[in-house]
């Protein structure tokens, strides 16, 4: 998504139309995420293993935030892009 946002010419229709494609991919990834959660963890636990999968998810919003921001205000403004596009290369050839 942010590609497109800097890829592509500022207007409000684009940048409408760029979080609306966002808005449909995370409610596909939070729903199938939760589906493999509801399929990996035994339904005694469903509980627990929820909460963890939200604790977790919130760590790592609350660190990414965190770390994109002192990117974005020490290191010149692609860097929290470059950096987002490294990790995710590298997940993908594991």
């Amino acid at each position: 998504m942010a590609i497109l946002i800097i890829a592509l010419p500022a207007s409000v229709w684009m940048l409408g139309g760029v979080f609306v494609l966002g808005g449909i991919y995370v409610g596909i990834e939070e729903t199938l995420e939760d589906s493999l959660c509801a399929e990996l963890v035994d339904e005694a636990h469903h509980g627990m293993g929820f909460g963890v999968l939200a604790t977790v998810n919130g760590i790592g919003d609350f660190l990414s935030s965190a770390i994109v921001g002192l990117l974005w205000s020490v290191a010149a403004r692609r860097w929290p892009l470059v950096t987002a596009l490294r990790f995710s290369l590298q997940a993908r050839c594991w």
